[in-house]
C-alpha cells in the first residue's frame, strides 16, 4: 500500500486512477504519474459552469490513453456531488465540454469508445466528437430492486464487466456487502451474470475498478473482489481491506498495518505503468 504522505498528496482529494496516472484536485484538476521522474504532472482547467460544480465534487475521471505516450487523448469526468453530470476535455481546449445528461454512476473507455452507466443501471455510449457530442442508450436498466450502493463498468481480459456492490447489512459500526458481476454480450447487447472471474481479481473502490490476473499479484486469491472503502463511507478512516469471494459469497476483513494514516480521500488502487518512462 502506498503512503500518500510519500507522494505529498495527503491534503489533496484523489479522484481516481487511469492509464497509470493519479487524478487529484484542489482549485484545478491535475494528473500525476508517481512512476515518472520528469514530465509527470499535467494541469487541467477546473470544470465549469461553476453553478453546477462544487470544489471536491468530482466522482470519477477516466483517460482514453496514457498522456506520456499519446497526446491525442480524451479525459472524461463524472462530477456534481449526487447529480452525476458528465463532461470531457481534450488537450488544447480552453474548457471542458458538458454532455447533456445526469445521474451517471460509472464510465469506462473500452475498444475506442467511452461507455457510461447511470444510477438506474442503464448503459450508454458516449460520443465525444465535438460538435456532435452526446450519449445514446444501448442497454436499458438491469436492476431488479436490489439496494445497489455502487457500480462500476470495467474491462477484464478483453471483456466488459459490470460490477454491482449490494448492501446486505449496515449498523452503526459495521456494514456488509455482496457483489454481482455481469459480462456484456456484445452481440445481443445485454448483461449476463457470471459467477467466476476466470482466475482474475477485481480491485474495487468508490470511484475506480481494476481487473488483474491473480497469479501476477503475490498473495492474491483468484475470483475475489478486493475493496477498501466500506468503513470510509461510514465516516471512519480505519483503512480496512475486505475480500469478497465470488465462489462462496464469503467476506474476509484485514486491517492494514499503518493505523496512523489519515486519508483525506478513500484508499485508491494504483497499477504501475512504465510507458513513457526513460532513464
Amino acid at each position: 500500500m502506498y503512503n500518500i504522505f510519500d507522494l505529498q498528496l495527503h491534503d489533496k482529494k484523489l479522484c481516481g486512477f487511469s492509464e497509470g496516472w493519479l487524478v487529484y484536485e484542489d482549485s484545478e484538476i491535475h494528473l500525476f504519474n508517481p512512476f515518472l521522474s520528469v514530465n509527470n504532472k499535467i494541469d487541467l482547467p477546473r470544470i465549469e459552469p461553476v453553478e453546477k460544480y462544487i470544489d471536491g465534487s468530482i466522482y470519477k475521471v477516466v483517460l482514453s490513453a496514457n498522456p506520456a505516450v499519446d497526446s491525442n487523448l480524451v479525459v472524461i469526468a463524472i462530477y456534481g456531488r449526487y447529480d452525476g453530470f458528465l463532461t470531457f476535455y481534450k488537450p488544447g481546449n480552453k474548457a471542458w465540454t458538458m454532455l447533456d445528461c445526469k445521474d451517471m454512476d460509472s464510465v469506462v473507455y473500452y475498444k475506442d469508445q467511452f461507455y457510461t452507466m447511470d444510477v438506474l443501471g442503464r448503459t450508454w455510449a458516449c460520443n465525444v466528437s465535438s460538435p456532435h457530442s452526446g450519449i445514446s442508450l444501448i442497454i436499458p436498466e438491469n436492476d431488479h430492486g436490489e439496494d445497489v450502493t455502487m457500480r462500476h463498468i470495467v474491462e477484464s481480459a478483453g471483456e466488459l464487466l459490470q460490477v454491482k456492490q449490494i448492501l446486505v447489512l449496515k449498523n452503526r459500526t459495521f456494514c456488509n456487502f455482496r457483489f454481482e458481476v455481469y459480462k456484456l454480450d456484445q452481440t445481443a447487447l445485454k448483461w449476463i451474470e457470471i459467477k467466476s472471474l476466470s482466475g482474475r481479481v477485481l480491485l474495487f473502490n468508490y470511484n475506480f475498478c481494476m481487473s488483474l490476473l491473480a497469479s501476477d499479484i503475490p498473495g492474491c486469491k483468484p475470483d475475489c473482489i478486493y475493496y477498501a472503502f466500506d468503513l470510509f463511507i461510514m465516516g471512519r478512516n480505519d483503512g480496512d481491506l475486505a475480500v469478497y469471494n465470488m465462489e462462496d459469497g464469503s467476506t474476509e476483513r484485514h486491517h492494514l498495518t499503518d493505523s496512523k494514516i489519515f486519508f483525506s480521500s478513500a484508499p485508491i488502487w494504483i497499477k504501475p505503468t512504465f510507458q513513457g518512462y526513460s532513464n
